[in-house]
């Protein structure tokens, strides 16, 4: 979980794995640190075709809609995102899950005036999206990022406690995510912050042990736990009968799955069958081939995670 408020991880951990991201220092785009308006005027002084800009100046001065406070900082650094792509590409073919939160985090703004994409524009959201993620380069390389991070069997999904969550507003916020990638689904999108907080857990710590039980309960759990060995993954073995296996069959595109509960005597031709996931299977980095049997594949009763490759 990558979060720019450490007040977020209380009762996270040792389930969930917590990095914090700094937010405290200023965005080297802002002018003048006691300016609320200081990020849009470097903002739009470096940027001065940015179609979000030119939106924001046809409506009049002063710019309402930029008014930063507090003033941006860096959100995930690239030493951040490098780190965790070389924990990922330590072992690309088993699934692993992170959180982000989007406020401060992958954004380097707290909070965002949204706009609807067919009232403004692809274009002008676009620019927004560079704007809130602290300009057009920062925005390719989180673009990037969510690509290697797909490739390296890493699920990604949005924790947030922003406003649009509280309203109608969540459509618009999914939207915003469908124009910054394809590798989150709208089903990776959680918004915690109707959840009240204890003073033990944070109110994002208590949605995500919510999600835990209704994952178990679907049994449709994520990909893997939030560690592999996390307790999602250990206490979803007890719903399975001694002669059932779960397989999880996972699509090369964009964080898409299919979970089967199979007999372990069933071959991977029958899981090809089941799940409707068609294509090459490897199971450990190994290609398996269609007859052979779950059973022999895995040798004990553990869930398999099956990866379809290109």
């Amino acid at each position: 979980m990558y979060d720019n408020d450490r007040d977020n991880f209380r009762g996270m951990e040792p389930e969930v794995e917590c990095v914090y991201v700094d937010s405290t220092t200023p965005n080297p785009l802002v002018t003048d640190p006691g300016d609320p308006y200081g990020y849009y005027e470097g903002f739009a002084r470096k940027y001065p075709r940015n179609a979000y800009i030119r939106f924001i100046r046809s409506r009049g001065e002063p710019p309402e809609l930029c008014l930063q406070e507090p003033q941006p900082g860096n959100g995930i650094t690239e030493a951040m995102m490098d780190s965790l792509l070389r924990i990922a590409a330590r072992d690309p073919a088993t699934q692993k899950i992170v959180f982000f939160d989007w406020d401060g985090t992958l954004i380097v703004t707290e909070g965002m005036n949204p706009f609807s994409v067919d009232a403004v524009g692809r274009g002008v959201i676009e620019g927004q999206l560079a704007f809130l993620m602290g300009g057009p380069e920062r925005l390719k390389r989180i673009r990037q990022f969510f690509r290697l991070l797909h490739r390296l069997s890493v699920d990604i999904y949005i924790l947030t406690n922003n406003q649009m969550f509280l309203g109608n507003l969540k459509e618009v916020f999914y939207r915003y995510i469908d124009v910054l990638t394809p590798y989150i689904p709208r089903d990776n999108i959680y918004g915690s912050v109707r959840v009240v907080h204890t003073s033990r857990r944070s109110n994002k710590a208590l949605y995500l042990s919510h999600r835990e039980k209704i994952w178990k309960r679907e049994k449709t759990i994520p990909a893997s736990s939030f560690r592999v060995s996390g307790s999602i993954l250990r206490d979803h073995l007890g719903a399975l009968r001694s002669d059932e296996i779960m397989v999880q069959a996972f699509r090369e595109r964009p964080a898409m799955s299919v979970q089967t509960v199979l007999d372990r005597d069933g071959t991977i031709n029958d899981l090809k069958k089941k799940s409707g996931v068609r294509g090459v299977y490897y199971f450990e980095g190994r290609r398996m081939d269609g007859n052979e049997r779950i059973r022999d594949v895995t040798k004990h009763a553990s869930p398999v995670f099956v990866v379809k490759k290109k």
